[in-house]
């Protein structure tokens, strides 16, 4: 089985034609290293028309946000390609907490001017200013299922859940 990622990304209220553009675009780039992409913009079908993406119903939302969910269960990496633009998206932040904070999945940031100080730097796993750079990023430190079984191991995130269940625990006493 190929390494797959799930791209966060803002969608409503942009433009459909370049989103569909920058979802090719990741899949092309990512595809040169064996990556395979899970864009929820490619997975609803999205054409790539000149006018804006609307907002939906509340109903659909429910449904399309289980879908996003289970995308993002379906990945081993997830790659933020809105954090650096004026397109941020709170289902974008709502994702990469469920992926980093509940499934213990990594995180790498797409930031093309790159990032002065900033807790994302202590957060998340990666900060890169590409694609290039996040495919050989991705495949270097997830690429098999070993290097992702070791990186849940080592990672900080599961031993400070751990740490911060032992205080809960004990101040639950005091």
């Amino acid at each position: 089985m190929s390494l797959i990622i799930y791209t966060a990304v803002r969608m409503t209220g942009r433009s459909k034609a370049s989103m569909v553009k920058e979802a090719l675009e990741a899949k092309e780039v990512l595809g040169k290293y064996g990556i395979e992409v899970i864009s929820p913009v490619l997975k609803e079908g999205i054409k790539p028309e000149h006018e804006l993406l609307q907002a939906i119903s509340d109903e659909q939302l429910d449904i399309e946000w289980k879908k996003d969910k289970q995308f993002v269960r379906d990945c081993h990496v997830v790659l933020d390609l809105s954090s650096a633009s004026k397109y941020r998206s709170e289902g974008a932040v709502h994702e990469l907490a469920y992926a980093r904070y509940s499934l213990f999945k990594p995180i790498v940031r797409l930031f093309p001017n790159g990032l002065g100080p900033s807790v994302t730097k202590l957060e998340d796993s990666v900060i890169v200013q590409t694609l290039d750079e996040a495919g050989i990023e991705i495949i270097k430190r997830w690429g098999t299922r070993y290097q992702r079984i070791m990186w849940r191991i080592r990672e900080r995130i599961f031993w400070k859940w751990l740490r911060l269940l032992r205080f809960q625990f004990i101040g639950f006493f005091r």
